[in-house]
Formats: C-alpha cells, structure tokens, sequence
C-alpha cells in the first residue's frame, strides 16, 4: 500500500526523482517495520539464519507473482491497444498510450526499485573488491602483490 502511494506521489509530481529515491527508502522501512510490529519476535526466532531461507524463498515467490501479474497486465494492455487502433481510434494516440501503460507498470510492478536494489549490490561488491585489493597492494608484504609490476 505504502509503495504504492509513493508511485502515486511520484506520477503526481511529474516523475520527479527526488520521489523516486524515496521508493527504495521504503523498503528500508518496511523491512524496519514488518520485523519490529507486525512478525514480532518469530522473525528471528529461533535465529536470524535459520529464518533467512523462507524469507528468501518467500520473496522469490513474490517476485514471480508479481512479474506474472505484470506480463498479464501488459498482455491486456497490447490486447486493448490494438483492439482500439483497429476498430475505434487509429493513429498515434493508441501507441502513446500504450507506451504510457508500459512505463505505469515498469513503476507499479517493481522494476525500477529492483534495478536500484541491483545497482546497490554492484556497488557493493566493487567496493569490496576495491578493499581486497587496498589489502594486496599493502607494502606489509615487502611490496604491493597487486601492483608491483
């Protein structure tokens, strides 16, 4: 509902980035909220680790209905656009609107907030690449292994 509301706020505001930023803020939030009030403590019960399987699971579960149900709307929306360009309105205004649904569920439907969580772990994971080799290239070793040729 909340995320949602901020795809909304973000449509009503003429695609204005700074309320994109604030969907992936959500998901902070939620993660803060749902583990805190609504699980309770059988959210890390009996351990945090034991639990990350079925969560994990659960989001793929998800994520899968999610994608299906995007793919079902989308299919509805070619269905409908060229139904329309057919019978009723010919002409650029069926394709216009059709273009306007993909990007509506590129947003409803998760995709821009997955390629944000995506980037974030590339980011990431070159950092600690990054790091990895600060630590080689230390001259703790008589000289630096990553650059010393």
């Amino acid at each position: 509902g909340l995320q949602w509301l901020m795809v909304l706020l973000f449509l009503l505001l003429s695609l204005n980035s700074i309320a994109l930023l604030l969907l992936a803020v959500v998901w902070v939030v939620v993660w803060l909220v749902g583990t805190t009030f609504i699980i309770g403590d059988r959210a890390v019960l009996p351990t945090l680790g034991d639990r990350m399987p079925e969560y994990y699971l659960a989001f793929l579960v998800f994520l899968f209905v999610v994608g299906t149900v995007k793919h079902l709307v989308l299919l509805w929306c070619r269905v409908w656009s060229g139904f329309k360009g057919t019978c009723c309105c010919r002409g650029a205004s069926s394709q216009e609107r059709f273009h306007r649904h993909i990007r509506l569920s590129y947003f409803y439907f998760f995709g821009y907030q997955l390629r944000v969580v995506k980037a974030y772990l590339v980011l990431l994971v070159n950092i600690a690449v990054s790091f990895v080799l600060i630590v080689l290239d230390l001259r703790c070793f008589g000289r630096g292994l990553h650059t010393w040729w």
